[in-house]
């Protein structure tokens, strides 16, 4: 058997060292180029996040050569360290053969050992937690790298045709070039002292002619790829370029089947009519030939494979000297084909690969194959002898077989062989959510079921969220069955993320989730003066929507008198309360649920003076519906996210009164708020006696030391907020 082959071998050609893989966690990976009959399935899209990498990408290597793939997280934020939770390399496209000695590792050599040029892709998975700071994700890459892979370079049949010419006629030197990497350029040194440098362009045939002096020469040719492989060969049967009397043989093949008949015919220079010749053939040796007037073709068929001679002698009748001439044919013994199935079993709709290899005959072959029960079926073109693949996708679940015979140049065919794959389902993956409040979190669960594929699986859950407590993200799974993933929360809205679950055989499943979590906090507010009944009081109420109860209610009426509330639960509550000071006070309210999550919102309402300053109690209630509206003289308006109210009445002229500290009125006002419109800020500071061009100024110095923060409203006024720095 020639390069390439290997017989006997009983494991996948894709995956070694298959026990300690698997007892390693990561079973060995059955080869996947996508086949001729079917396209591959459509693979998920990585999650987002940091970029996997395979180096190097791109490779070249000639068949029993091996080079280490390695796979590395890159482009992580500063400061951010990633964690590798699994790899998973496979063999996933062409179809040379090619083996992968590690799955399971950041690093996975692969060995060329193909009988065929073409390029195969390798990719890796990885699934890598990335931790930043106090917070955590994880994140699923693929990484594809693509290896050409040249067969040996071959040079066969080689012969010169004619091996007898008078001097002067030119005779040729033929022959084919397989593997390597085309084209390739020739040098043929004639034995005459003459080279001829010459390209062929594809493998196959090719042809340099040449014309010698009188003598005897043997050319021999030496062959470059364009990769830099070389190869080269003699013909085994001399040229005899002659004057004189002179004897030669021509043959129909160079190589030839045993027990296939093969032609030869003479080539003789100046041998008188009438003389006599005799034709000889064997495996080997020369026998005295039985001499017969003439000279006619010949035919014989080898039964012994080796180098097969072929003799014809010739007695001239002018009673010079018998001459005689040999040529050397190659006998190869029958073609025989054997295969190797994935011995891991196969996926259905994965890309796999039946693993053959070729012995005897004369190439190039075909490779005639067809699955037993169906109609599909297809052939390979297999340029010479040795290993190679048959790319196959099967179709659904089950036993399936293969009858495959190879067919050689010479029309000879090998029996035929049917080999038997185990077949598992296509791996199926559904999940289910969940999410379950508790008195201060809210549990979300993920729960899967893994019904086919290969085990082992591995998974891993991506959530854009961390959960406050240490949960694993990833894990494994030995045979079909659950995965269940919890983890907690104090946030309100929904948990959103993806379930990543990659089997044995490279099938890949990403099942993205949106869990309702506890509905965003909300709501809205009103406070109403009540309008002298009781001097000093007005009424608050609420309409909280979402959130998780119980809250807390924190409310401050300028100058800073404060009353901590507590609402049980979603929808209306009221409380009656007392001002600790009339004329127009800003009303702040801030709500924090269970979870940590606030609401806030601020009123400026005009308040009647208590004659003493008390405290109402909370009390539920029903209230009125909560809308905007003109209540007491005062007009409702949205200021930089606040409600607030601006006193609609004419102002009057009076005489000056005691001096006012302009820093505590502004305070009063802006402090209890989010922001504050500064137009409306400096006419209620004006109504609490700090007239409005002193308001301005004071604004301006206490926004240039910092005190003050200011900003833009989207309709181009300016808010203002008390720094949390002064």
């Amino acid at each position: 058997m020639r390069a390439g082959g290997r017989f006997g071998r009983t494991t996948c050609p894709l995956a070694l060292t298959v026990a300690a893989v698997a007892a390693a966690l990561l079973s060995a990976m059955p080869p996947s180029p996508v086949g001729p009959a079917r396209a591959a399935p459509v693979e998920a899209v990585a999650l987002a996040g940091a970029e996997l990498i395979v180096s190097p990408a791109d490779w070249w290597m000639p068949a029993g050569n091996a080079t280490t793939l390695s796979a590395a997280w890159i482009d992580l934020p500063p400061g951010c360290v990633a964690s590798p939770l699994w790899y998973r390399w496979t063999v996933s496209g062409g179809a040379t053969v090619g083996f992968l000695n590690s799955t399971a590792s950041e690093n996975a050599t692969f060995d060329a050992a193909s009988a065929v040029s073409g390029t195969t892709t390798v990719r890796v998975r990885s699934a890598e937690v990335e931790q930043c700071g106090d917070r955590t994700t994880a994140t699923v890459g693929t990484a594809l790298a693509n290896i050409t892979v040249d067969a040996p370079l071959r040079l066969a049949n080689l012969t010169a045709e004619p091996a007898t010419v008078p001097v002067g006629v030119a005779t040729a030197i033929e022959g084919a070039i397989y593997g390597g990497a085309p084209p390739y350029s020739v040098q043929v040194a004639w034995g005459d002292g003459t080279v001829t440098d010459g390209t062929v362009a594809d493998p196959g045939e090719f042809r340099f002619p040449n014309a010698f002096p009188a003598g005897t020469f043997r050319p021999s040719l030496g062959i470059t790829d364009s990769a830099g492989l070389t190869t080269g060969g003699a013909v085994d049967e001399e040229v005899s370029s002659s004057d004189t009397i002179a004897v030669g043989i021509s043959g129909n093949a160079s190589e030839v089947d045993t027990g296939t008949p093969v032609g030869f015919s003479p080539q003789v220079l100046d041998v008188p009519n009438g003389s006599f010749s005799g034709w000889s053939c064997g495996a080997s040796g020369l026998t005295d030939p039985t001499l017969t007037p003439g000279l006619s073709n010949f035919s014989c068929a080898f039964s012994q494979a080796g180098a097969g001679s072929v003799v014809l002698e010739v007695l001239p009748v002018t009673l010079e000297p018998p001459v005689s001439g040999t040529l050397t044919v190659a006998v190869e013994p029958r073609p025989v084909l054997e295969a190797f199935p994935p011995t891991d079993g196969a996926e259905a709709g994965q890309p796999c690969a039946m693993d053959y290899a070729v012995q005897g005959g004369v190439p190039p072959f075909q490779l005639l194959w067809s699955v037993v029960g169906s109609s599909e079926s297809g052939s390979l073109s297999v340029p010479t002898d040795g290993e190679f693949l048959l790319p196959l996708v099967p179709a659904g679940p089950g036993s399936l077989e293969v009858e495959a015979r190879v067919v050689d140049s010479d029309g000879v065919s090998s029996s035929t062989t049917t080999t038997g794959l185990t077949v598992e389902p296509a791996m199926n993956v559904t999940t289910e959510t969940s999410a379950t409040v508790g008195p201060d979190n809210v549990t979300v669960g993920v729960e899967a079921s893994v019904t086919g594929g290969a085990p082992p699986f591995l998974w891993v859950v991506t959530p854009d969220a961390d959960p406050i407590d240490a949960v694993p993200e990833a894990g494994q799974l030995g045979s079909v069955g659950s995965i269940d993933w919890q983890g907690s929360y104090v946030e309100e809205g929904n948990v959103s993320g993806g379930l990543v679950v990659v089997d044995a055989d490279g099938a890949w499943s990403s099942a993205p989730f949106d869990v309702p979590t506890v509905p965003a906090l909300g709501g809205r507010g009103e406070v109403v003066s009540d309008g002298g009944a009781q001097p000093g009081g007005f009424e608050l109420a609420l309409d909280l929507t979402g959130g998780l109860p119980p809250f807390r209610v924190n409310v401050t009426a300028s100058p800073g008198t404060r009353w901590n509330l507590t609402d049980l639960s979603d929808g209306i509550a009221t409380w009656s309360l007392v001002a600790p000071a009339g004329g127009v006070v800003s009303i702040s309210v801030r709500v924090t649920d269970a979870l940590g999550a606030s609401w806030n919102a601020t009123r400026i309402v005009p308040i009647v003076p208590p004659t003493s300053v008390a405290s109402g109690g909370a009390s539920g209630g029903t209230g009125t519906p909560l809308e905007v509206a003109v209540v007491a003289g005062v007009v409702a308006l949205s200021v930089g996210g606040t409600w607030g109210y601006l006193v609609l009445r004419r102002r009057r002229r009076t005489a000056p009164g005691p001096s006012v500290d302009a820093v505590a009125v502004l305070r009063d006002i802006i402090e209890p708020a989010d922001g504050v419109d500064r137009s409306m800020v400096e006419l209620l500071a004006d109504e609490a006696g700090v007239p409005i061009e002193e308001a301005h100024a004071t604004i301006d110095r206490l926004i240039a030391d910092g005190t003050l923060r200011s900003q833009k409203d989207p309709d181009g006024g300016e808010i203002l907020a008390w720094s949390v720095l002064s």
